[in-house]
């Protein structure tokens, strides 16, 4: 129960009576407040007569103001409060009444709730920011050992993973990185590495792809089949390993795919960090790998079509191949004819731009509804494009702000795979395991790349550079293994010992191209002489 208090008239000054106020009054009392008049005095005392307020206006006796205040209103007090209207003057009798200014009653402090979709948006959030900046400090503290920036962004995934952080009391690594933190991740790091590869693919020089093209073929052919055929017999003498018996002529393909795999977008990134891409070696690498994409994705998808298990790639051998070359063709006609088309009407700046990566993004969508990687799309269709939007494309995505966002999204993609990792299962079998297919994935894939390049007509030390860089599998080998896992091609076992053979295939490539002696940049073609006009040549005579 709450008490309003009101002075009396100074004409009786018998101070002020306490009336108990009901819960319907106090609303009246809010809306009377100031309206409400008392007589000035320099004090007021209590007395024992007085009438309760029940509207507006005071009753006769000693009448009563309510004065609100938030102990009067408040309907959650449990013991009686009083609050007091001080009157104020000097105690002049001849003084008429003065209005007392009604004090505002203070709204309750609302507290906003903290609901669940807010919480999941802050660990989301919490997971991308750890993952980007363990990724830029380790991608700075390899580049001191002569390591490509990249690897920093697949090793933040391995440190942070179930490998060594999920080591630790309580599981951090599972409680940071949910389920919906690494969707998010994998989704906002697919858009960067989609418009990274569309800025490879714009910037690649054609007229030196063309004049490569026989070594480009070459090493792309050969460095496909013959590690395909040595993983496939590999997979003879693991498949009594694997739990879950899988079908032996899917696991065969499998395996044989995840031997030949080269890592087009790490290896994309390396040859850009180390100067390569305008040399023989680094055009060849990046041709052959780009061409292998065309080929890793479909052998994927019929390995798992064979198996028999539904892994969302195809419907049949013959059918998933229809798709690919199908999502091949669509792409070429979005970047060669509809592209050009929608540019002619876009003349802003903003507008081309938008157009262009509108297309990229149209690319990316199409090899991923046909069975082909979002990467393949992308790669392709900036290397289709028309000259002119190539250069507009190839400008925009490598400006100042574009890098940026690179910076931020780039490390995500390369860091959710290597979460799932956990190196902790392999045990002493798993390290003989993992002995013998790095054996064979090494042999297989540096000496056939590099024969191959060397029987197109490279130098030795050329040759050699393309095998190295060949035998960088990384993030393409890890995304294979991911599929396969899911797919029951492979166990926890057998992605841990591939994984890892992925990551120390990469980590080589840099020690080994820092000791292949590299040859001398060949000097530019000459231009031709410029033919002088009849007329000069007639005045001189």
């Amino acid at each position: 129960m709450s008490f309003a208090v009101a002075p009396v008239p100074w004409s009786s000054r018998t101070g002020v009576r306490v009336a108990p106020v009901t819960p319907g009054e106090q609303a009246s009392a809010r809306s009377t407040a100031a309206g409400s008049t008392v007589s000035g005095a320099p004090g007021v005392s209590t007395g024992a007569n007085a009438a309760s307020v029940t509207g507006p206006t005071a009753v006769a006796g000693p009448a009563l103001a309510p004065v609100p205040s938030s102990a009067a209103v408040s309907s959650a007090t449990t013991r009686p409060l009083v609050s007091i209207a001080a009157v104020y003057g000097r105690g002049d009798r001849s003084r008429p009444g003065r209005r007392v200014p009604a004090r505002p009653i203070a709204a309750p402090r609302r507290v906003r709730a903290r609901t669940p979709v807010v919480d999941a948006l802050a660990g989301i959030v919490l997971a991308c920011l750890l993952v980007v900046v363990v990724a830029r400090a380790l991608g700075g503290l390899l580049e001191r050992f002569g390591q490509p920036r990249v690897m920093g962004e697949v090793l933040a995934g391995l440190v942070l993973g179930a490998s060594l952080l999920g080591l630790a009391p309580g599981d951090p690594s599972a409680a940071i990185f949910t389920e919906d933190a690494r969707d998010v991740m994998k989704a906002a790091g697919l858009v960067g590495v989609v418009a990274y590869l569309g800025a490879v693919g714009a910037s690649l020089d054609l007229t030196a792809l063309r004049r490569d093209r026989r070594a480009a073929t070459s090493v792309a052919l050969a460095s496909f089949a013959l590690p395909f055929a040595a993983g496939a017999a590999l997979a003879l003498a693991l498949h009594g390993e694997v739990s879950g018996d899988p079908p032996l002529a899917a696991f065969a393909l499998f395996v044989g795919t995840a031997i030949a795999v080269t890592a087009f977008p790490v290896l994309a990134r390396i040859v850009d960090a180390r100067g390569l891409g305008d040399r023989l070696p680094g055009r060849v690498a990046l041709a052959a790998a780009a061409a292998q994409e065309a080929l890793v994705w479909p052998a994927l998808a019929i390995a798992v079509t064979v198996s028999g298990r539904d892994g969302g790639v195809g419907d049949g051998p013959a059918g998933t191949v229809a798709a690919a070359v199908a999502g091949v063709l669509v792409v070429v006609a979005l970047a060669r004819v509809l592209a050009p088309v929608v540019l002619r009407a876009a003349s802003a700046p903003a507008g081309r731009f938008g157009v262009l990566v509108a297309g990229l993004g149209l690319a990316a969508a199409v090899t991923e509804v046909t069975g082909l990687h979002p990467v393949a799309g992308a790669f392709l269709y900036g290397l289709v494009l028309p000259a002119g939007p190539r250069a507009e494309l190839a400008a925009d995505l490598r400006s100042r702000r574009a890098v940026v966002a690179l910076a931020v999204l780039l490390p995500l993609y390369f860091a959710v795979p290597a979460l799932r990792l956990d190196v902790t299962t392999l045990g002493s079998d798993g390290l003989g395991m993992l002995a013998l297919v790095l054996v064979v994935a090494v042999a297989a894939k540096l000496l056939t790349a590099t024969a191959a390049a060397a029987w197109a007509g490279l130098s030795r030390s050329d040759a050699l550079t393309v095998g190295v860089l060949m035998n960088a599998r990384g993030l393409v080998e890890i995304l294979v293994l991911t599929v396969g896992l899911d797919a029951g091609l492979i166990d926890e076992r057998l992605f841990a010992v591939f994984v890892l053979v992925a990551l120390i295939t990469t980590f080589a490539t840099g020690p080994l191209l820092g000791r292949v002696p590299q040859d001398p940049p060949s000097p530019p073609a000459a231009e031709p002489p410029v033919a002088r006009p009849r007329r000069a040549l007639a005045g001189r005579r």
